[in-house]
């Protein structure tokens, strides 16, 4: 336990208090002065201020934001994680170059919705000092009353204020690629001057650059997807099919197999899309129907006939496809030699059309080779 020493002269080492004391060379608060009661009501601000927030539950935030499949899912996960930041609003514009001459500005907020309208009705877009410094750094911009100098950013900064928005950060995002975005965090209530340089007021400033780059990298994500299947070209339910087993490594005979259809019908459907993706490869135009995201439903259940999944057909199964009808002639497979009288009647017995010439033999056929050498 420390011992509390009076300083020298009973002059108060600090003019916080006069109740401070020494511990060697450094002075502390005594727990009964008013520094002391002072100081401790910070920390117990800071500390309240930042209960919530925890590395792991932000994290799992974060990875539900990724999780999201469209704009309203990334809206739905940035919720939490600005509660987490102690934040009420948030606010994300992007602008992303699209092939050719295309550009995408996706917008996504819970700002209030007059604010809003407001905003865009007297384009304020274009007089505020946030966005335009944004643009050219990298950077938080803190939305201090320094930078409305102009009579219409004070205009925007009264009016923003006026609707909740006393407090704010924007975080500009930029990529390789050109694309840029900001994310701006807002809250009604201005954090305390004493708190800015450190507690809670660094951990959104470090946090919130953290999830700048997350929500840019997910509606990126979905921009681009959305892009794509927007350019794709339209194919037929019998041509995706096609493509699915082609994505799965089948052969076009396999194929044919799997669906049904003649071999030349899965080529001329396989042509079809190259055709249509201006490709000479039909892997190319799997990977590309892939990308374009007409693939997602997946390939139809393997049916029996898939060769590469299914085991042979059984020779007693009649509906077998291999196998011929229990009136059909052995004679029926092109022989040169095959004897113009008709075959004795074939036995009850089924037998598999790719099965060895023995077998005719064993259920008491004539063998057409011993005809054909006969007649030689």
């Amino acid at each position: 336990m420390r011992r509390y020493v009076a300083p020298a002269g009973g002059e108060p080492s600090t003019p916080c208090a006069p109740n401070v004391a020494t511990c060697g060379d450094t002075p502390y608060a005594h727990p009964l002065s008013a520094c002391y009661k002072r100081t401790s009501s910070l920390h117990r601000h800071a500390m309240r201020a930042t209960r919530c927030t925890t590395p792991r539950s932000f994290t799992d935030h974060l990875s539900a934001l990724h999780a999201a499949s469209d704009v309203d899912g990334v809206r739905a996960a940035l919720v939490p994680l600005c509660r987490a930041l102690r934040q009420r609003y948030f606010s994300y514009r992007g602008h992303f170059p699209l092939p050719g001459d295309g550009v995408a500005l996706p917008r996504l907020g819970n700002l209030p919705r007059t604010w809003e309208a407001q905003y865009e009705r007297r384009r304020y877009a274009a007089v505020d000092p946030v966005l335009a410094l944004a643009a050219r750094q990298l950077t938080p911009v803190e939305w201090t009353p320094a930078l409305y100098v102009s009579p219409q950013a004070r205009e925007l900064l009264r009016e923003q204020r006026a609707a909740g928005l006393r407090a704010g950060i924007t975080y500009p995002v930029f990529t390789p690629s050109g694309a840029s975005g900001t994310l701006s965090l807002s809250s009604p209530h201005a954090p305390a001057r004493r708190l800015r340089a450190s507690g809670p007021h660094a951990w959104v400033l470090h946090a919130g650059a953290m999830l700048a780059m997350h929500v840019h990298e997910a509606v990126w994500r979905i921009v681009q997807r959305d892009a794509l299947r927007a350019h794709a070209p339209v194919l037929t339910p019998r041509e995706r099919e096609c493509l699915q087993w082609v994505a799965r490594g089948k052969t076009s005979w396999e194929i044919g197999r799997i669906l049904t259809i003649s071999e030349h019908g899965v080529v001329f459907h396989l042509r079809s899309v190259m055709r249509k993706f201006n490709v000479s490869s039909r892997h190319r135009a799997a990977r590309l129907a892939s990308d374009y995201g007409l693939l997602d439903d997946g390939p139809a259940t393997v049916s029996s006939h898939d060769p590469g999944r299914s085991s042979p057909p059984s020779p007693s199964s009649p509906s077998s496809p291999s196998s011929p009808s229990s009136s059909s002639s052995p004679h029926s497979r092109s022989s040169p030699c095959a004897p113009s009288a008709a075959p004795p009647e074939a036995p009850s017995m089924q037998v598999q059309a790719l099965a060895p010439p023995l077998s005719l033999v064993t259920f008491g056929w004539p063998d057409p080779r011993a005809s054909c050498t006969a007649s030689t």
